[in-house]
């Protein structure tokens, strides 16, 4: 396959430098110390179900994933005391596991009396079921996912903080598949609804799947991240997009709804995934990761593709993002005389993406994404002529990526629209077209390339974003490095603290220098920051907390952050920072002053 990059670049921006967290801080997320629980889906029959809940039961997709981990199963030996379990539990019954205290028993009872069941109570049993796992392996975090139904279960936990587990810290990542976020669409069809309960038995679990519940008891609007609890977690969603589950027949109710949605032929793509979300709601100023899968709704779990995608979700340190943004048509059939005069032309992109190294560790060949046109998963975006550039933002790629990988496999492929109800094109005449196909490798890289075709070119934009999970340092929008050059007055930079929920409220201090990493700045206690120390850390010092250093001292909130600005829009920076390359870098102390912990290093560039 040509690699993409050996074609005409379009530009490429040098900010891969990642500074090493330094020895002593302590590890937040260390996957041979995080158990990971699996929340699974709905049972029609759920709700009257007999039997023990609460406890572990082998499940050979969580076997695979374990195996694939390099962690723990039921399938093995000493499992129980595992810190690095993969797990999952049963959330319907009617018999209460033997660890359950008395206060166990009656924090059930109270929410099964208020709410009659349904989603909080599972939520309940899965959080006290967390916890057992928890205390009996010694493990310090969870991965929590959430397939379909369970979805929505473990997103009440999440937003109500059920038994603390998320502002304790515990909670570290949450991912979700084809998930039920955000309520379903077909609850909240009256049609659809009366035919469920007609022909069969009426169950509490649904009337929570109504939009109102979500908002009611969730948050609101359903399909938004509001809760600051998500802020300290990463957070990503897989929807699976081939509707030909039960015939098709979602896609036929949505199509006497009012249009098409893009669906897994239960759960629309819009149950699952998020469609804003609050500042305070994101983790390094981002919204969810995303991929597409190819399968049903039934079909996800078999689909080998997803594997190395959950791999990288539950260990993976670095988020890669690929977008489209922008596209040169050279050919379509728009616009071609008496009987084929409409313009623009509409026009939707084939998107897949393939893992290299998936392929050389597992042999694995299946697509880690397909957004593609197949499924209708793709969006329509409008060309008004030939050889000329049309900005679009379509994202076809944005998830956390294997240790090892260093570049993925791609295809694109163009197809031009005329009738099609899926995008709601309706002309007379004409037809759907295929427009040609660009295919290579694409290195894992920050910047843009353009992609010239045969058929159409392509700009392509990447990102790199590290997600070190140790305490760390970032500058506004997740970068180690500023991405764009502060002069020496006239405007500032947003810096960013992160020790993690365990340092709450303890005393911190960002330190500075000009000079670069080495030898470091010894603080004692162990602590060593990566900044050597100069005149300009000296001047800083003496400005500490003032209107050019602001909140550079103080006290962690409660999820042990802090936010910080150089602001050179008042007093200028010392004229020896011109053209120099500011290093920060933070230190946590206890009440006495005595050194915590320190972070790695971040970069502002002074021009």
């Amino acid at each position: 396959m040509k690699p993409l990059l050996s074609l005409i670049p379009f530009y490429a921006l040098a900010f891969l430098t990642v500074f090493p967290a330094i020895s002593q801080a302590q590890v937040h997320g260390d996957p041979a110390k995080t158990v990971t629980i699996f929340v699974g889906g709905f049972n029609p029959d759920g709700a009257a179900t007999t039997g023990p809940f609460g406890v572990d039961y082998q499940d050979s997709l969580m076997d695979v994933m374990a195996d694939m981990m390099g962690a723990t199963s039921m399938a093995d030996s000493g499992w129980q005391t595992a810190s690095d379990l993969i797990t999952i539990a049963e959330y319907y019954g009617d018999l209460a596991p033997a660890y359950y205290t008395a206060q166990d028993h009656s924090d059930l009872a109270a929410v099964t009396a208020q709410f009659g069941g349904g989603v909080p109570v599972y939520a309940l049993i899965q959080a006290k079921f967390i916890k057992h796992v928890l205390e009996r392996s010694g493990a310090e975090h969870v991965n929590l996912l959430g397939a379909s139904f369970g979805g929505l279960v473990s997103r009440y936990m999440v937003c109500n903080d059920v038994e603390g587990l998320v502002s304790s810290g515990r909670i570290i990542r949450w991912e979700t598949y084809e998930g039920a976020n955000n309520g379903t669409w077909l609850a909240n069809n009256g049609f659809a609804q009366w035919l469920f309960d007609t022909f069969a038995a009426p169950t509490i679990d649904t009337d929570h799947m109504l939009y109102s519940w979500v908002e009611t008891y969730i948050e609101a609007p359903h399909n938004r991240m509001q809760s600051p609890l998500y802020g300290d977690l990463l957070v990503g969603h897989t929807s699976s997009v081939d509707d030909s589950a039960n015939s098709a027949w979602l896609t036929t109710m949505l199509s006497l709804g009012g249009g098409g949605q893009v669906n897994d032929g239960v759960l629309t793509e819009a149950d699952g995934v998020f469609v804003g979300a609050s500042q305070a709601a994101k983790w390094r100023d981002r919204m969810p990761t995303r991929t597409w899968q190819p399968v049903d709704h039934y079909g996800l779990a078999d689909y080998t593709g997803l594997r190395p995608v959950m791999v990288a979700q539950l260990t993976g340190k670095r988020r890669y993002t690929v977008k489209v943004v922008g596209v040169k048509m050279h050919h379509f059939d728009e616009g071609g005389g008496l009987f084929n005069p409409q313009m623009p032309a509409e026009v939707a992109l084939d998107l897949r993406v393939w893992s290299p190294e998936a392929y050389r560790l597992w042999g694995i060949s299946d697509a880690l994404s397909d957004r593609s046109t197949n499924n209708f998963a793709s969006p329509l975006f409008d060309v008004y002529g030939r050889n000329v550039w049309v900005d679009v933002d379509i994202t076809m790629f944005d998830e956390m990526i294997l240790e090892g990988e260093t570049s993925l496999n791609i295809e694109i492929g163009a197809h031009e629209y005329d009738f099609e109800e899926h995008y709601e094109v309706w002309e007379l005449f004409g037809s759907n077209d295929h427009l040609g196909t660009v295919s290579g490798n694409l290195p894992i890289m920050d910047g843009r390339v353009t992609v010239p075709g045969a058929d159409f070119d392509l700009r392509l934009e990447m990102r790199i974003q590290e997600y070190p999970f140790e305490r760390t340092i970032w500058l506004d929008g997740g970068e180690k490095v500023a991405t764009r050059e502060l002069p020496l007055s006239g405007q500032e930079q947003i810096i960013q603290v992160d020790f993690g929920p365990s340092f709450a409220g303890k005393a911190f201090r960002i330190f500075g220098g000009m000079s670069g990493l080495q030898p470091g700045h010894d603080l004692g206690n162990g602590v060593v920051l990566p900044v050597h120390q100069d005149a300009y850390s000296n001047y800083l010092a003496n400005t500490l907390n003032t209107s050019l250093h602001q909140n550079f001292e103080g006290h962690l909130d409660v999820r042990g952050r802090a936010t910080a600005v150089l602001n050179a829009g008042g007093p200028p920076l010392d004229p020896r920072a011109k053209d120099k390359d500011l290093v920060y870098a933070v230190a946590a102390f206890d009440g006495a002053g005595v050194p915590l912990a320190g972070s790695d290093a971040v970069v502002v560039e002074v021009r």
